[in-house]
């Protein structure tokens, strides 16, 4: 694990599964201050799945997928998009 721009960036997990998913989240973090929005998330998503988040109101659902996409910032993850070539794993 290693600590780049106050975000903890974590080793990408090194399965096979791992290797094809189009999408792997790790330990998706995201606190505001000492409340816990996201407390260490871990989903794939293989190339051409269809793939939905459910959940109550408050579940964090919006904020993983503000996250994703770029919007916001996590406390602590590990993303790959590897359909869209582009990862944050660390280099």
């Amino acid at each position: 694990m290693a600590v780049e721009y106050g975000i903890e960036v974590h080793d990408p997990p090194s399965d096979e599964r791992s290797a094809r998913a189009a999408i792997h989240v790790g330990r998706l973090k995201k606190d505001y201050g000492k409340v816990q929005a996201i407390r260490g998330i871990d989903f794939e998503v293989g190339e051409g799945e269809i793939f939905g988040v459910i959940g109550p109101d408050g579940a964090g659902k919006t904020t993983t997928l503000q996250i994703l996409a770029g919007v916001m910032e996590a406390t602590s993850e590990w993303l790959k998009f590897s359909a869209a070539g582009a990862s944050n794993a660390p280099t």
